[in-house]
């Protein structure tokens, strides 16, 4: 599928609107009547959540962003549609009968939530219906987002998205369904974890989660897979099964409220407008992290992205795919030196720090391959790794000296080597280089293969073998 780079595309986002209202005020007593607290209010206010939440994020970012959404003449309605007409939203609401829009009150003592009161009325509304209502706006849109709360008016949406994907217009959905089948064709579907745990009947451990990560991405045809962790950030896979956990930064929660919505909107966003999968989800982390350390649902804006960039290294994704790594690295001439090495890392020890060290001394970026957790058990025996792919790859990205690892399945590297022709091939120990795994491919293309010094006493294997002895 093409997706724009003109910098302000054309976004549609079709989905279930939430009118939150928050009462404030203070708690100072408990109720003679029942034991609860007594909040005397000060203050009430409207936000427009769920799609609509969405819808503001992304038109914060865009002046050429639609919402179209469920709406009658409910009192409901008629607030968040005043909420939604000071914007720069273009409005497409769809009259449906009896219908009221999902109400969330939420009574709050200072920044503490107290109590949330729900009132809730679902509408059936079916693919065709939804397809009749957009047709014409398709012609016109880049990309288009499915923000499904499960309220009935995109719960039917296979066809649409069908639709869509024939189109050739990205579409991404939010989902809420467990049965995700009805997401096929999607563009990127981005569960979080209980919602993708639910839809797949649950997962005992991580390679588990990664099995079945790889059934969804190949049942639904999916290009993309992101998961959200909550605090733990994201993980996505492509459509090779390439996949990668982006690591959000601790920041200290005001308000959960919204983030998903956030996540959605700038991730969309940068995608809409061309940016590498990897750093659309580095800067949809960012946005979120900002939106929970603020009290309710709220609008990130460029000149908050902006700011938060220049406080912090989130932007700095170290573990990548191959693919990826290949789309971030520049083309020669410009291209930095590139110092490659591999290995299974399962226990980091000095020897590995002082070993990559002299490697990156050689080059301006060391990219390391990393053996993925069944390829260390293939070569070092199913009780291997101690550590998984995941754990292994954060550890080495805590060091500033290493710049890229690349996850590899096979015993060797050498598809890794041949992508990407190295200028220099370090291995340590006491190889000759031309025994070294893709000396060949290096030389013959102008490289330089090195067998770097050894550091004895020191080996994962033996220091897993002495804490065995010693257990």
């Amino acid at each position: 599928m093409s997706i724009s780079t003109n910098p302000n595309p054309r976004i549609l986002i079709v989905g279930d609107p939430i009118l939150d209202t928050y009462i404030t005020g203070n708690v100072t007593r408990i109720s003679p009547e029942a034991p609860i607290p007594i909040l005397l209010a000060q203050d009430s206010y409207d936000k427009a959540g769920g799609a609509a939440n969405v819808a503001l994020n992304i038109s914060a970012f865009t002046s050429n962003c639609t919402f179209v959404f469920p709406s009658s003449n409910s009192t409901q309605c008629q607030t968040l549609i005043s909420l939604l007409n000071k914007t720069s939203l273009n409005l497409c609401p769809i009259y449906i009968k009896n219908f009221s829009t999902p109400h969330k009150t939420r009574f709050l003592s200072g920044s503490h939530h107290i109590l949330r009161y729900d009132q809730e009325s679902s509408v059936t509304f079916d693919s065709q219906s939804l397809i009749s209502c957009c047709n014409d706006i398709l012609n016109e849109i880049d990309l288009v987002i499915l923000s499904d709360y499960n309220k009935g008016f995109v719960n039917n949406a296979s066809s649409f998205i069908e639709l869509c994907h024939a189109l050739n217009i990205p579409c991404l959905v939010d989902p809420k369904s467990k049965d995700l089948s009805v997401y096929k064709y999607a563009f990127l579907l981005t569960p979080n974890l209980k919602e993708f745990s639910e839809a797949v009947g649950g997962f005992k451990d991580e390679q588990e989660f990664i099995d079945k990560a790889k059934l969804t991405v190949e049942s639904l045809h999916l290009q993309f897979l992101v998961v959200t962790l909550a605090e733990d950030g994201a993980f996505v896979m492509d459509a090779d099964y390439q996949y990668t956990y982006h690591r959000s930064s601790r920041v200290d929660v005001a308000d959960v409220t919204g983030a998903g919505d956030i996540f959605l909107s700038i991730l969309s966003y940068n995608l809409a407008i061309n940016r590498d999968i990897h750093a659309a989800i580095a800067s949809a982390n960012l946005a979120a992290g900002l939106s929970v350390s603020r009290l309710g649902t709220v609008v990130i804006t460029p000149e908050d992205l902006d700011q938060a960039k220049h406080s912090s290294n989130q932007f700095v994704v170290k573990h990548l795919s191959l693919n990826s790594f290949l789309s971030v690295l520049p083309p020669s001439p410009s291209r930095p030196k590139v110092v490659f090495t591999n290995g299974c890392f399962d226990v980091l020890h000095i020897g590995h720090v002082n070993y990559l060290k002299e490697a990156k001394s050689l080059a301006d970026i060391l990219v390391i391959g990393l053996n993925s957790d069944s390829s260390v058990s293939y070569l070092k025996g199913p009780t291997r790794p101690v550590n998984t792919y995941r754990d292994r790859a954060e550890l080495l990205s805590a060091l500033d000296f290493v710049d890229f690892i690349i996850p590899f399945d096979s015993p060797t590297p050498i598809e890794l080597i041949e992508s990407i022709s190295p200028d220099y091939l370090v291995k340590g120990g006491d190889y000759l280089p031309s025994e070294i795994v893709g000396y060949n491919h290096v030389v013959s293309h102008g490289g330089t293969v090195l067998s770097l010094p050894f550091y004895s006493g020191y080996s994962s294997t033996n220091i897993i073998q002495k804490m065995s002895s010693d257990a």
